[in-house]
């Protein structure tokens, strides 16, 4: 896989995701990435919580022929 590929793909994955965590947690009274949502006075809704995730990429390459 390229890396352009991946990287629309994992882009476009993370987006899909967070679209359907603010689904999924709109029942709980939550929001995911709370700026994107208007409050009822036209204001953005405050104030926002930050979540880091550590995501590790490696490849390896074989030559070799397995059987099985």
């Amino acid at each position: 896989m390229d890396l352009k590929d991946f990287i629309v793909s994992a882009i476009s994955d993370i987006s899909s995701g967070v679209s359907e965590a603010d689904e999924a947690i709109k029942s709980l009274g939550g929001l995911v990435n709370p700026g994107t949502h208007k409050a009822d006075g036209g204001d953005f809704v405050a104030p926002r919580t930050k979540l880091d995730f550590d995501i590790a990429v490696s490849a390896s390459s074989s030559d070799e022929n397995a059987g099985g």
